[in-house]
C-alpha cells in the first residue's frame, strides 16, 4: 500500500500541462463561442498562476485539469449540435426547393447530388466517451436512415408502453438515445438561435419527415396543400414566404434565393388566391380563395383531416394509468404522469392503432377491458386525485389528463 497519498510533483506538473495541452486542442479544432472562449481564458489564468508558485495548492491542480477536461467535452458536444442543425439546414433547403420549384433543371441537379458528409473530426484527434461517440454518428446519417433508425425506437418504445399498461413491464423505461438527442439539440438551438430560425423538436421531425417523403417520390408539392386545410395552405405558404431567404443563406446563390421566394410569393401565392391586400410591412390579408379552391373544398371538406400529432418528447414517467384509452379513429392512448410535469399532470400519449383485429395490441387492449383489479385501481387513483384536487363533485383536470390533439408544441 502507497503510505505517501498526495499526488507527486511530476503527477501536478503533467496536470497543469495537460490542461494547457487541451486548451490549446480546443483553440486548435473548434469554432468557439464567446462563453467558450471566456472558460478558456479563464482557465489560461489559473494555469499561468498555479505554474507560476512553486507550491500551488494541490486542489487547485485537480480542479484546473478536470475542468480543461469539462470544456473539452462541453466544446465536442456543441460542435457536434452545429453539425447536425447545419444537416437540417441543408435538408430544409432541398426541401423548399423541391416544393416550390418542382420543374426547374437546377433544382434537378441538386436534388440529384449525394451529399457530402465527413465524420466528426473531434472523434479523431480528441479521447470520446460512448455516449459522445454515438452522438458523432447521428450527423452522418442520411434523413432517410436517420429517420428510419428513429422510428424504429419510437415503435419499440410504444410497444413497451403497451406491455407497461398491460401489467407486462415494468419500469424503469429503456433508454430512447435519438429521441434524447433531438431533444437536446432543440434545447440547444431554443437557447441559441433566434425567430424562424430555431429547431424544435418537430421541426426537426418534420424536415426529416419530409425527406424521407423526397425520397421516396411522395412528397408534396404547393399545388397540393389543399388537403391540410385553407388555413395551414395559407399559413405555410405565408411562413414560407418570410422565411425562405434566410432558411436557404449559405446553401443558394442570391439569384437562386430570390428565384425561391418570387416562386413562394407569385407561383404558390396566386395559385390559390385572386386576390389579396399587402400591409406596409408586406403581410397578405384579406386573401380571397379562387372559385375552384371554394368549389374543391366543399367537394372535399369530409376528407380533410386535423393534423394528429403522434409523437411528442419522451418524457420520464413516473406512473402510468393501469387502463388503455381508445378513441372513435382507433387509437389508442396511454395516461402517463411524468417526472418533468410534476404529480399533479397526466398526459395521453398515442401508442398505437387497433386497425388489425387480432393483433398483440388488440389482444393486449381486450384483455384490459376485462381487468377487474386495472378497473378496481383505476377507479381508487381516480378517487385520490378527486380528494388531491379538492373537488367535491364533477371531473377534475388531474382526473382528464391532458389529451395530445396536435396543438402543443414541444421544445
Amino acid at each position: 500500500m502507497n503510505g505517501n497519498p498526495f499526488p507527486s510533483f511530476e503527477n501536478r506538473t503533467a496536470w497543469l500541462a495537460d490542461a494547457m495541452r487541451i486548451l490549446d486542442q480546443v483553440f486548435l479544432h473548434s469554432d468557439l463561442e464567446l462563453e467558450f472562449i471566456k472558460r478558456v481564458a479563464a482557465l489560461r489564468a489559473r494555469v499561468q498562476a498555479c505554474a507560476a508558485q512553486y507550491d500551488s495548492e494541490v486542489d487547485k491542480e485537480m480542479a484546473i485539469h478536470r475542468d480543461a477536461i469539462y470544456l473539452q467535452h462541453d466544446v465536442h458536444k456543441v460542435t457536434n449540435y452545429h453539425t447536425f442543425i447545419h444537416r437540417l439546414e441543408e435538408t430544409d433547403t432541398l426541401n423548399l426547393v423541391a416544393c416550390y420549384l418542382p420543374e426547374s433543371s437546377w433544382v434537378q441537379d441538386m436534388l440529384r447530388k449525394p451529399g457530402f458528409v465527413v465524420n466528426c473530426y473531434l472523434c479523431r484527434e480528441w479521447a470520446t466517451d460512448h455516449d459522445q461517440n454515438r452522438d458523432c454518428g447521428f450527423p452522418t446519417m442520411p434523413p432517410v436512415v436517420f429517420l428510419r433508425c428513429f422510428t424504429d425506437e419510437r415503435r419499440d418504445f410504444c410497444w413497451w408502453l403497451q406491455k407497461l399498461v398491460a401489467g407486462l413491464a415494468m419500469l424503469p423505461q429503456p433508454p430512447t438515445p435519438m429521441d434524447g438527442y433531438i431533444a437536446r439539440v432543440a434545447e440547444y438551438s431554443r437557447a441559441h438561435s433566434h425567430g424562424d430560425n430555431v429547431w424544435t423538436y418537430d421541426r426537426i421531425f418534420e424536415t426529416m419527415r419530409e425527406a424521407k417523403f423526397r425520397a421516396e417520390g411522395r412528397q408534396i408539392n404547393y399545388r397540393q396543400f389543399l388537403w391540410t386545410g385553407w388555413e395551414d395552405t395559407l399559413g405555410r405558404i405565408r411562413h414560407d414566404w418570410a422565411t425562405a431567404a434566410t432558411r436557404v443563406c449559405g446553401f443558394l446563390s442570391s439569384d437562386r434565393s430570390d428565384e425561391l421566394v418570387k416562386a413562394i410569393q407569385y407561383d404558390a401565392g396566386t395559385y390559390y388566391v385572386r386576390s389579396l391586400t399587402l400591409t406596409w410591412d408586406r403581410r397578405c390579408v384579406d386573401q380571397q380563395p379562387r372559385q375552384w379552391v371554394l368549389e374543391w373544398l366543399r367537394h372535399y371538406h369530409s376528407a380533410l383531416k386535423p393534423r394528429f400529432k403522434h409523437w411528442r418528447r419522451i418524457l420520464t414517467i413516473d406512473r402510468v394509468w393501469p387502463l388503455f384509452y381508445v378513441d372513435k379513429r382507433l387509437n389508442v392512448f396511454a395516461k402517463i404522469r411524468f417526472h418533468e410535469t410534476g404529480p399533479g399532470c397526466w398526459e395521453f400519449r398515442w401508442i398505437g392503432r387497433l386497425d388489425t383485429p387480432g393483433s398483440e395490441l388488440w389482444k393486449l387492449v381486450r384483455s384490459n377491458a376485462q381487468d377487474e383489479q386495472a378497473k378496481r385501481t383505476a377507479a381508487e387513483w381516480s378517487e385520490q386525485l378527486e380528494r388531491e384536487s379538492g373537488h367535491g363533485g364533477g371531473e377534475s383536470e388531474a382526473r382528464r389528463g391532458r389529451v395530445n390533439d396536435g396543438r402543443d408544441n414541444d421544445s
